[in-house]
């Protein structure tokens, strides 16, 4: 797939950022060139191995809310058989990190949340900022988390020093590739820009919902929707 070629030519030349995206992928790619050579099935076995990973991250945070060996399995193998999840799944590229720092994510917040030690919070601080050091749109899962806490019961915790350590952790990992940007003139926003007004399209809401539906699996849908509602009441 291309988009490989691109990461093994970035694994070549290290650098704490690139032009559309932050370094880690490259990293971790630099690392199983050293292991083990440029080949492709290392490469994507890797890449499978990090997709199954966030399909046993799905059934732990089932555990956390509560669900039971028949939720968690259920929870596991819907993540885990859906169409977006294997296709991702498939080759080497920093979206199959993401989704696993997104699963590790929700994990941790809801641990720091029940339990509100420190260990927690920077456990939660440490996968956000490698999760940022591998793909900006982390920093949505960072900032929904902060309005939920802030809009929850447990904004408690803010009167702690625990939360606000566990952003510092975060903040300090991530500042690497912040000053790379700094000192480059911001590249990433430029190909932002570039692919917002040059490369995406906008999709009506109906239309949205049925690709998120189809990516997802028609057959898993049930399942997400009933938990969404559930999560809502």
């Amino acid at each position: 797939f291309r988009d490989e070629l691109y990461y093994l030519s970035c694994a070549r030349r290290l650098a704490w950022g690139y032009v559309d995206q932050p370094p880690f992928s490259a990293a971790v790619l630099a690392l199983i060139r050293a292991a083990g050579g440029e080949s492709l099935a290392l490469i994507r076995a890797v890449a499978a191995l990090v997709g199954a990973g966030g399909a046993v991250v799905t059934g732990l945070v089932a555990r956390e809310l509560g669900g039971r060996r028949f939720a968690q399995a259920l929870a596991t193998l819907a993540f885990g058989l859906a169409p977006i999840s294997l296709g991702i799944a498939h080759v080497y590229s920093m979206n199959v990190f993401d989704v696993l720092f997104w699963g590790m994510g929700t994990l941790l917040a809801l641990r720091a949340l029940r339990r509100g030690s420190t260990g927690s919070w920077l456990a939660l601080g440490v996968v956000l900022g490698l999760g940022l050091l591998n793909k900006w749109s982390v920093v949505w899962l960072g900032a929904g988390l902060a309005v939920a806490l802030a809009a929850s019961p447990e904004r408690r915790q803010l009167a702690t020093l625990a939360p606000w350590l566990g952003a510092g952790v975060a903040a300090l990992i991530f500042s690497p590739h912040v000053l790379w940007e700094v000192r480059n003139g911001w590249p990433t926003l430029e190909f932002m820009h570039n692919a917002r007004t040059q490369k995406m399209i906008a999709l009506e809401p109906l239309k949205f919902l049925l690709n998120q539906s189809l990516a997802l699996g028609p057959g898993a849908a049930s399942l997400w929707i009933a938990g969404f509602i559930a999560a809502l009441r």
